[in-house]
């Protein structure tokens, strides 16, 4: 991608566009909806630990939201309900998964599919396939490629979104002046910061677009780093939602496109029961 700098002014008027949200639209018609967080998994009872889940685990915990009357969805159907007037079950529940570890398809997606249930992945684009870190022999939790993800895609047993192609860095590896996350550098000039983003938009947009049916339309913030600027700045290259590590449920409304951003999550770690997990989202609900 050729490299821009943009002027002040074109700046400005990104930002401004991106916050003067009219609600006029809006009928009013709201849902709850809780988004679970999770991120790798496993069949060893020994090796979980906060963000690794074991398999039975997330086995009781889909039975026991089936129970209680949940249905999962996607942000598909989300940006629908609220864009396009669509529908939604009478209490919706979005399962994400963050980071796109090979062990969300060899032990989740089928977990799911035996359940009726469906999940989001957001992937960070440069890892994708990868064992190592990149540009080092530094071993990782093995990531997923995207063709090997299509065939649970086409089945809609899961949807494949963004968690930036690289600003998921670490300081350890990428070396002290790394990005750690979304927000903009202090160092960094806020032309060049907006050209970044929307370059790694585009670098994630082709990379998805390989996808029958993907398109990248919700950014998951890499570490839950976020502000006022990042938030103006994907407003304006176009993502429908923005997702956050903020602990919470939403409340998202037709007509209401500002209720898709900034959405809250609810963490499931390793070790949490069916239901600890049930308790949690009754509390965060505001459910006796």
């Amino acid at each position: 991608m050729k490299k821009m700098f943009y002027p002040i002014a074109l700046i400005c008027a990104i930002i401004f566009a991106a916050v003067s949200v009219s609600a006029s639209a809006s009928t009013g018609d709201s849902v709850t909806l809780p988004i679970l967080m999770y991120h790798s998994f496993t069949d060893d009872a020994d090796a979980v630990s906060y963000t690794t889940v074991y398999s039975e685990d997330l086995r009781t915990q889909l039975a026991a939201l089936t129970e209680d009357g949940y249905t999962p969805v996607l942000y598909r159907d989300i940006i629908n309900y609220v864009r396009r007037g669509g529908t939604l079950p009478e209490r919706p529940i979005l399962i994400t998964f963050d980071d796109g570890y090979r062990n969300n398809l060899d032990i989740a997606a089928p977990i799911l599919e035996e359940y009726g249930a469906c999940a989001s992945i957001s992937v960070i684009g440069c890892s994708c396939g990868k064992s190592n870190y990149k540009n080092t022999d530094t071993e990782i939790i093995p990531h997923f490629t995207l063709s090997d993800a299509s065939e649970y895609v086409a089945r809609g047993v899961l949807e494949l979104k963004s968690h930036s192609f690289d600003m998921h860095q670490s300081e350890k590896l990428d070396g002290a002046l790394c990005r750690h996350g979304a927000v903009r550098r202090a160092d960094e000039h806020i032309s060049a910061y907006v050209h970044t983003l929307w370059e790694d938009w585009y670098r994630m947009s082709v990379l998805l677009g390989t996808v029958p049916g993907t398109v990248n339309d919700v950014y998951t913030y890499p570490y839950g780093s976020c502000d006022m600027l990042s938030e103006a700045v994907l407003k304006s290259i176009g993502y429908a939602a923005t997702v956050t590590t903020e602990s919470g449920v939403n409340v998202i409304t037709r007509g209401d496109p500002e209720s898709l951003y900034m959405l809250r999550r609810v963490t499931v770690p390793g070790g949490m029961s069916a239901d600890r997990l049930m308790r949690t989202l009754r509390e965060l609900s505001g459910e006796k």
